[in-house]
């Protein structure tokens, strides 16, 4: 999937100022993981939005769906899929919050179905340009990941021998298919041509 590069940098950039108001405002020790409490409690009072979060039961929906929001007159909901390990709950949480911040009109569908029609392909196809719906998970998902395990953490986890994800993932709360996720050369090459 090609992501447009100006989005890119604005879904990166969102990602920093929300870490910096972090590390500003939460007084939480960076050596641990993020925690979501403050992540939200910082999205509704220093970036001043109105979010709900609550839990859906659907087993319809598999693992395609693990988190949706919802945007009706300037409040948001986020619907969580019940049932999710902490680590699940934690990181899909985070990149709804990031649905949120990076919210615009034409960077939603509301139309689940065709969402997943349009994003499933678009995974597997390298050279797919989706419409801006499906960009905005692929840059949620990122400035979640970036928020939660930074690329500088990374790059330092990179120059380790004998790389454990499933030590990484503990210590950063996260599931281990999204550290490995980030971890690969592709991802790391992606994020490393958007870093200022």
């Amino acid at each position: 999937m090609i992501l447009p590069s100006r989005n890119m940098v604005q879904c990166l950039d969102k990602a920093k100022e929300l870490a910096e108001v972090y590390r500003m405002e939460a007084h939480h020790d960076r050596s641990h993981s993020v925690s979501m409490d403050e992540v939200l409690r910082l999205v509704c009072t220093y970036l001043n939005k109105d979010v709900q979060v609550q839990y859906f039961l659907d087993s319809e929906t598999g693992d395609h769906i693990r988190g949706v929001f919802f945007e009706v007159t300037g409040k948001y909901e986020i619907y969580l899929l019940d049932g999710m390990s902490l680590e699940w709950i934690r990181f899909v949480l985070c990149k709804e919050l990031f649905h949120v911040l990076l919210d615009e009109d034409g960077c939603r569908n509301c139309a689940v179905d065709d969402h997943l029609r349009e994003m499933i392909p678009s995974f597997s196809d390298l050279h797919s340009h989706p419409g801006s719906p499906v960009v905005w998970e692929v840059l949620a998902e990122i400035a979640a990941a970036e928020l939660m395990f930074p690329f500088a953490d990374r790059v330092v986890l990179m120059t380790q021998e004998n790389v454990d994800t499933t030590v990484i993932a503990q210590r950063y709360s996260l599931p281990v298919l999204i550290v490995e996720r980030y971890l690969s050369d592709n991802a790391m090459q992606v994020i490393a041509s958007h870093m200022a």
